[in-house]
């Protein structure tokens, strides 16, 4: 994050799909302040999708950009998408994310981060650090 930034924190409340193979998905409400294990422990072998709608920070100038930046233990497999536009695939590529959104952004917004368990090795028990937009000036 650069000194010359204003950060909005993306912490809830989230949607969340757990999907098993071959059965129906449960889904509910999830804020980051609960308890992780209630969506990662059951959820083995399966999908996780998240989802949270936010709006688009207001007064924007032109010189000013809207950086999504995602972190998390274990970031990989993860697909990480903005109004429906995929911006990244993730495979073992760290704990951090971070994009320049600014173009994608419309008045209201939707944030889909899906969670591949089946392929993951190790997992933990807390999917998401922190998720937050940081507006810079550049």
């Amino acid at each position: 994050m650069s000194i010359d930034s204003h950060v909005i924190r993306l912490r809830g409340p989230w949607n969340y799909e757990i999907s098993q193979q071959d059965a129906t998905p449960s889904r509910g409400i999830f804020d980051f302040g609960g308890d992780w294990r209630e969506i990662s422990e059951h959820s083995p072998g399966g999908a996780i999708l998240l989802r949270r709608r936010f709006g688009r920070p207001g007064h924007l100038d032109a010189d000013e950009r809207v950086m999504l930046v995602v972190e998390g233990p274990e970031l990989s497999p993860a697909q990480i998408l903005v109004n429906d536009q995929n911006l990244t695939s993730l495979n073992g590529d760290g704990p951090l994310f971070r994009a320049d959104i600014t173009a994608l952004l419309q008045g209201r917004n939707e944030l889909t981060i899906r969670f591949d368990r089946s392929a993951s090795a190790g997992s933990s028990a807390r999917l998401l650090n922190d998720v937050r937009l940081e507006i810079e000036f550049v």
